[in-house]
């Protein structure tokens, strides 16, 4: 059963009105390579990744991904000057994947938001860059992050290109690890990136202990978590998930 208060929120954000700019189509939420626990499949789990080999991930996906003439091109492409920051050819060829499909699905803007780390900006920023040389699109990067806290609640940041070294640094200053995230709250981290005049959320809000009968958090701390200031929006892990709010709006 879906949280009232959850729905409240969802009511609230949903009644604002758009005051300016159009609509494009995004993808707020995005994992790469750079990520301790991708998939680069749904079906997969990391250690499915972990085990393709490169000549595996060129012959069963980048042949079948692209033209002969252009698949060829990128089995030759050698990793230096500004494909350096690649640090092998299936490393290249997961990132050219992801912005294939981006520009397949007529993607305008992407969120990456690699678990506890922004190496993956960078990479998916230069993938997008090779296929728009081929292909003649484009998709723009959004530089983001989704950090584990320390409350066990998943919080995204959003924020802008020059602000990437000092987001780098505090996450040095705090990370446990990539796999364990944080030593800070939720709340200290939606506090962080909003205080940066940057946008953060709770992600998957659904599927999170925050209104859990078994959670630990106060009712102060929760509706402080859900104000105005540090809940501008909420995220769900499903289209479904959206369907079921929109019915307890109605």
């Amino acid at each position: 059963m879906l949280n009232k208060n959850i729905i409240e929120k969802y009511k609230k954000i949903k009644a604002s009105k758009n005051r300016m700019g159009d609509y494009k189509k995004t993808l707020f939420h995005v994992h790469t390579p750079a990520s301790y626990d991708y998939r680069f499949k749904s079906e997969w789990n990391s250690n499915d990744y972990k085990g393709l080999s490169e000549q595996d991930l060129f012959h069963e996906h980048i042949v079948s991904s692209f033209d002969n003439e252009i698949a060829a091109l990128i089995g030759e492409v050698e990793l230096n000057g500004e494909l350096a920051i690649f640090e092998t050819k299936k490393d290249f060829y997961s990132y050219l994947l992801i912005a294939n499909q981006l520009v397949k699905n007529n993607y305008e803007i992407v969120v990456v938001t690699d678990h506890n780390t922004t190496k993956g900006i960078v990479k998916l920023q230069k993938a997008l860059d090779e296929h728009r040389t081929n292909m003649h699109k484009h998709c723009n990067v959004i530089y983001g992050i989704e950090i584990t806290c320390a409350d066990r609640l998943h919080v995204v940041g959003m924020f802008r290109a020059e602000q990437l070294r000092e987001v780098e640094q505090w996450l040095s200053d705090h990370l446990i690890s990539e796999e364990y995230g944080v030593m800070k709250s939720s709340y200290d981290v939606l506090k962080y990136f909003y205080d940066k005049q940057s946008y953060a959320y709770i992600a998957h809000i659904n599927t999170s202990e925050l209104f859990s009968k078994k959670n630990i958090y106060s009712g102060g701390y929760k509706k402080e978590l859900l104000s105005d200031r540090y809940s501008k929006f909420i995220g769900v892990n499903s289209e479904k998930e959206i369907s079921r709010y929109n019915l307890n709006n109605s």
